[in-house]
């Protein structure tokens, strides 16, 4: 073997070990605060908290919750070449903001903000008096017969 393998192989093994460290420190250490308040300072917004989601945030969350183990690949998330982390960003005008961070091990990062949607209050007993109601199929708010879309969801009716 001459050096010229010997310097391939160690490169190829760096390169290897490069990658998985990388998107490790930026998913588990990396917190993406320089990010988050340009993106603030630009939308004149102010920060009060950020916090990773918990299981009940994901019930009203503007993105679709990622399976630990995804269903195509084998492999265990942390170990394959993109990683995804969210953020949930409350602000000083009561607007809560979802972060969804895409770490890729070939590209750059790529940082989604999506405003959380607002939950509306149910309807008044007066604004449904004499109507027939059933509920929303996504979000069980009372539907009144002449709703085209959900006042709540957005879901259109049919």
């Amino acid at each position: 073997m001459t050096i010229l393998h010997f310097l391939i192989i160690v490169l190829l093994f760096g390169i290897g070990l490069a990658i998985p460290l990388r998107l490790n420190y930026l998913r588990y250490f990396y917190n993406f605060e320089k990010e988050i308040n340009e993106y603030l300072q630009k939308s004149n917004l102010k920060l009060l908290e950020q916090h990773s989601p918990s299981g009940l945030d994901w019930d009203n969350a503007p993105f679709p919750k990622e399976k630990w183990i995804k269903p195509a690949v084998f492999f265990i998330e942390g170990t394959h070449l993109s990683q995804s982390k969210y953020y949930i960003i409350n602000t000083s005008s009561e607007i809560s903001l979802w972060l969804k961070v895409e770490i890729y091990a070939l590209q750059g990062t790529k940082l989604h903000f999506r405003k959380s949607p607002q939950k509306l209050a149910p309807r008044s007993a007066q604004e449904l008096k004499n109507q027939s109601t059933s509920p929303c199929p996504a979000c069980s708010y009372p539907i009144v017969a002449s709703d085209q879309f959900c006042p709540d969801c957005g879901i259109r009716l049919f």
